[in-house]
């Protein structure tokens, strides 16, 4: 978001050419700090661990491990990709050509909306001691849908409603994130975590798509409807059935 933001302002003083040369040059670099980092080492056995084979002292019967609704818990934070990706889209058209601002209002929206994530992520610690992590996922993203819903209608508002949509998409992605990784082994956190983001970036492809083509047969207000309405359609669907896999809570919090 600061990168768009920053951006925004490049792009009014220096032309398009050379932000996207310096783009390219980021995601190579960012692909040699990658393979610089290289594979992780093998953790060693814990010295309270039983050596194979070896089984301890009777006790009573241990139970199996619990289920945790891995797909809808991906599906909801999948749900925060799509967001990203849609409304990048259709907030180019929106201050571009629906309120016919230039780049630099692009760049101050953007800047709103990376301001209202960071403080979402620096008060995230105090907001989920009084939220449960599976709530905190469902009010952020849902409050966020709404905010989508005002956004299109006047270039100062949209920067406070942006703002504020910042914030709650901020906590609603970091708690999604935290019961997603909380719920898988660590083993298999990477796996899961990148097919949650492949399915995410697919899935913010086609309803950018069909949002695009909603866009171009009516307004670009219905555009920003339509996402609030799929946003709202998928986070309410995912965290009923989280809710049902565990009525108790069994999902840590963050």
């Amino acid at each position: 978001l600061l990168s768009a933001a920053v951006g925004g302002f490049m792009i009014q003083f220096y032309g398009v050419k050379p932000l996207l040369f310096f783009n390219a040059a980021t995601f190579l670099a960012s692909a040699l700090f990658w393979i610089a980092l290289g594979r992780r080492p093998a953790a060693p056995r814990g010295a309270d661990q039983p050596a194979a084979g070896v089984t301890g002292p009777a006790g009573p019967a241990a139970r199996p491990p619990r289920r945790e609704p891995l797909a809808w818990l991906g599906l909801l934070y999948g749900s925060g990709q799509l967001v990203i990706t849609a409304s990048n889209t259709l907030l180019v058209v929106l201050i571009l050509e629906a309120f016919r601002r230039g780049p630099g209002y692009l760049g101050l929206v953007d800047t709103f909306a990376g301001v209202g994530v960071m403080l979402a992520a620096a008060w995230f610690p105090r907001v989920s001691d009084r939220i449960r992590g599976p709530r905190l996922a469902l009010l952020g993203m849902l409050g966020s849908a709404v905010c989508m819903a005002v956004e299109p209608f006047n270039v100062y508002a949209t920067m406070v409603i942006i703002f504020c949509s910042g914030m709650l998409f901020g906590m609603g992605r970091i708690a999604a994130r935290t019961m997603l990784m909380s719920a898988v082994e660590e083993s298999r956190a990477g796996r899961v975590f990148g097919a949650t983001n492949a399915f995410g970036l697919g899935l913010g492809a086609v309803v950018t798509i069909g949002l695009s083509l909603v866009s171009d047969h009516a307004t670009i207000k219905a555009g920003f409807f339509g996402l609030a309405a799929v946003t709202a359609l998928i986070v309410c669907g995912a965290s009923f059935a989280i809710h049902r896999r565990n009525p108790a809570g069994a999902v840590e919090r963050p």
